[in-house]
């Protein structure tokens, strides 16, 4: 009984979460949103090719970074996994 109530909640609350997102998407904030971290964060690329392949051949992983100001100068900023994918 327990269970069913608990899958019950879970699929209340997801459904909650999706209403809110989609009320939010049509209302322009989500375009906003997306505007305003548009300034500070980029795609990022990272390639490694092992000298024996050809570029076709080449491993490409991709993330985003975003930048922040340290001691006036320009700091790259990404997230461990996208780190780790290099």
């Amino acid at each position: 009984m327990r269970i069913v109530s608990l899958f019950l909640v879970i699929e209340a609350i997801e459904y909650a979460l999706k209403k809110e997102a989609l009320d939010l998407f049509q209302t322009g904030f989500m375009k906003q949103m997306a505007e305003a971290v548009s300034y500070y964060v980029a795609p990022m690329f990272l390639g490694h090719r092992a000298s024996d392949c050809t570029a076709l051949e080449a491993k490409v992983n991709n993330g985003t970074i975003f930048f922040v100001e340290c001691d006036g100068q320009p700091l790259a900023i990404t997230a461990d996994h996208v780190y780790a994918g290099i």
